[in-house]
């Protein structure tokens, strides 16, 4: 698996454990706080995967992913949530959702998905659909 991955969440315990589950799994990742530092990294570089969180300080992870596809990028997204009611916005949206339990079985979820292991598949989105 050679995907490099973002993981956008303003909880530092919860981008810790994530940390945790990435480092081992060998993933090419990064992980940031906000919306905002999220779009700065991703002028320096492209990810081929943004997890965002929904609830965020200053930009929420909807804002996120229409600010990314609104330029054009190529980035496949997930939206996780402790708010089970964020499926259908990631529904509306096009994009999987986790549910964040607190753990560290989400990110591994997650990592199952990258491998493409898991009953969620990463969806292509022309990002036009969303401009």
């Amino acid at each position: 698996m050679s995907k490099n991955i973002l993981l956008v969440d303003d909880n530092d315990e919860l981008r810790d454990l994530a940390e945790i589950v990435f480092e081992k799994e060998g993933l090419d990742y990064r992980t940031c706080g906000s919306g905002c530092d999220a779009l700065e990294l991703m002028e320096e570089r492209e990810y081929d995967v943004l997890v965002t969180d929904y609830r965020m300080p200053e930009m929420d992870g909807e804002e996120l992913i229409g600010e990314i596809r609104s330029r054009d990028s190529r980035t496949h997204t997930v939206l996780y949530s402790t708010d089970d009611s964020m499926a259908e916005t990631a529904e509306v949206l096009g994009v999987p959702f986790k549910h964040k339990t607190g753990g560290l079985e989400v990110y591994r979820d997650i990592v199952e998905m990258l491998k493409g292991t898991n009953e969620l598949a990463l969806k292509e989105v022309p990002a036009e659909q969303y401009i």
